[in-house]
Formats: structure tokens, C-alpha cells, sequence
């Protein structure tokens, strides 16, 4: 090492000394900021550190009173309890005990009399989110859609001081545009819907879309956190999903009647909305007035009103019957 860069890292180190807190931990020739999880109590863990890349870096850890004191103890997937003292690489600057050399993806015990800290580093180098294309399987079907990506982005593990496997989540993030019904408009609106995954795995599954759409892999949080967020966009995929919306609606209530309920005569408007897979649709009649009311009837929501108009409606029926890659009835919601 030159005598620049001693004088440099003497200085920082000196900063350091004279900012931090006691049990505090700082990373020294890193070339991105840290990103610190925080994970459950249960761990053991005071901190897991993710850095964009170990090589190169120290670990500076500020002592409450003598840092030649200072023990180090590296752990692996075994546990805490197998940790090995660091007996090499350490240096002590003013009250910082620094670690020369990390031993990427690894737990750490830094012991200072009879208190311990216990954290784990992530060498992020080693699972760099990437993301190339995306596809479509040919295995989705009109109540999920598979999605295939080419890229890599594996699980991104972390031990527990007793030895546990953690997964640290990734919030890689698959995006589409689908339709949702919207009450106060009474009309089937553009929605974006996004679900988030801790890795990025061979086929990644979602709600079939109810309209046209291009599929959006983008991650991971860690990237995004450096500004450097990797994505990726499918071609357009046509909708097999279908969905129909439908109401009746009394078209000449009287004062005090309720939902479809009060006197006799009832109009009522039928109104039927479907989404944009749909390549058919038609109103049908039946004659089993009996199976409609008996189902009507067992919503918790009808009134004593509505029941009587239902007992008096007309024998006829409407339903609507979507045709698209399959069919389906539907009465009407109301």
C-alpha cells in the first residue's frame, strides 16, 4: 500500500473516531453506499450489511474504550456457534478496530469484553441482479398467466447466529395492466397491478390480465437503492381472460322501496358489462324463475321488501352468457 493511500485511510479512520458512536460499524473503500437490513429479533443479528462489491473493503468497528481489544470471529451456514477467531488482518486505529480483508457472504462476532455484535455482509457482486427478455408460457390459461424470464437473479441468503437459513427479500417487481370494475362509474377501468418476488425465479406467476398487456420485470431494491435498476419488457400479450359484470336496476321505484323490492308492477333494467377478451355476448330467458329467486334469496343482504318483489316478479329470467375461449353464465348482481 502506497503512502497515499495510508494517509487517506488514516484520515477516514480518524473521521470516523471522531463521529461514531461506541459499537458502531463503518465500511472503508467501498464503491457504492451500504445498504443495511435490519432483521428480526429472533436472528440474533444486530445488522446484515449488503454491499455492491466486498473486494477491496474494510469493516471499521468504533470500540467503548480499548480497541486492541477488540476479538473478531467470522461464522459460516454452520451457526455462530462454529465461528472461528480472526487472528490476521486486524489494525487498530485510535479507538477503531478494523477488519482488512472481508470474507464476503459471512457472519461476524465482534466481541469487546463481555459485549457482542453479531452482523452479517452480503457480497452483492455475487448475486447481481440481471434481467434480458421476458415471455409468455404457453402453459398459462385464463386464470393465470406464467411468465418467463431470462435473467439472473437467485435467492440472496443470509445465516442466523444459530445457524438458520434467511432469504433477504429482493423486491423484484412484475408489473401488467389489467381492467377492475368500478362501482361508481358502473364501467371496467385500466388498472396497473404489480406483485413483488424475493429472487427471480424460472417462471413467475400472476393473475391472468382482462385486457391486452406487456409484462414489466424490474428489480431489485438493491439496484434501485444504487440508481441503477435493471428491467425488462415482454411483447404484448393478448388477453384469454374473461369477466362480465351485471346489474338490474327498478327503473320506476316508489317512495320507501328498497334495492329491487316494493309494489308490483317492477321495470327493471338489466345491464350487462364485459371485458375486452369477450368476442360474443348475448341475453338469453328462462322459464326457472324458482332457481333465480331461491339464489337471490339466500344473499344475506336481501331485504324482506325485496324478497316479496321476488316472490311477484314475471317468470322470466335474464342472464347473460359470455362467449371467449370458454363460456359462462352469469346472473345478473342485483
Amino acid at each position: 500500500m502506497n503512502n497515499v493511500n495510508k494517509y487517506l485511510i488514516s484520515f477516514v479512520l480518524s473521521a470516523i473516531a471522531a463521529t461514531a458512536s461506541a459499537g458502531d460499524f463503518a465500511f472503508l473503500g467501498n464503491t457504492a453506499p451500504v445498504f443495511t437490513e435490519t432483521p428480526e429479533a429472533s436472528t440474533g443479528l444486530n445488522a446484515v450489511y449488503v454491499l455492491n462489491n466486498t473486494a477491496g473493503v474494510k469493516i471499521a468497528y468504533t470500540a467503548d474504550s480499548n480497541p486492541a481489544s477488540v476479538k473478531w470471529y467470522v461464522y459460516g451456514n454452520t451457526g455462530g456457534g462454529y465461528a472461528q477467531e480472526v487472528t490476521s488482518g486486524i489494525s487498530v486505529e485510535g479507538t477503531t478496530s478494523v477488519l482488512n480483508a472481508i470474507d464476503a457472504n459471512k457472519g461476524y462476532i465482534i466481541e469487546e469484553g463481555t459485549n457482542r455484535k453479531y452482523i452479517w455482509v452480503v457480497n452483492y457482486a455475487d448475486f447481481y441482479f440481471s434481467i434480458d427478455a421476458l415471455a409468455v408460457s404457453s402453459e398459462s390459461d385464463c386464470s393465470t398467466t406464467i411468465v418467463m424470464p431470462v435473467g439472473f437473479g437467485p435467492e440472496m441468503t443470509y445465516y442466523t447466529i444459530n445457524g438458520q437459513r434467511k432469504v433477504l427479500d429482493r423486491e423484484i417487481s412484475l408489473s401488467y395492466n389489467t381492467l377492475e370494475w368500478n362501482d361508481e362509474t358502473s364501467s371496467y377501468q385500466y388498472v396497473e397491478r404489480a406483485k413483488s418476488f424475493t429472487a427471480l425465479k424460472e417462471s413467475m406467476q400472476v393473475d391472468a390480465p382482462l385486457c391486452n398487456t406487456t409484462f414489466v420485470v424490474k428489480g431489485d431494491k438493491y439496484l434501485h437503492f444504487w440508481g441503477t435498476e435493471d428491467s425488462a419488457e415482454s411483447d404484448t400479450y393478448q388477453a384469454q381472460a374473461v369477466e362480465v359484470h351485471a346489474t338490474a336496476t327498478r327503473t320506476n321505484p316508489e317512495e320507501g322501496d328498497t334495492e329491487l323490492g316494493g309494489s308490483a308492477p317492477a321495470d327493471i333494467c338489466f345491464e350487462g358489462f364485459v371485458t375486452d377478451a369477450v368476442i360474443h355476448k348475448e341475453w338469453q330467458r328462462m322459464r326457472s324463475l324458482w332457481r333465480f329467486c331461491k339464489d337471490m334469496m339466500k344473499k344475506p343482504s336481501i331485504t324482506p321488501s325485496t324478497k316479496q318483489a321476488l316472490s311477484m316478479c314475471a317468470s322470466w329470467v335474464l342472464t347473460i352468457r359470455v362467449l371467449a375461449s370458454h363460456i359462462a353464465t352469469f346472473s345478473p348482481s342485483r
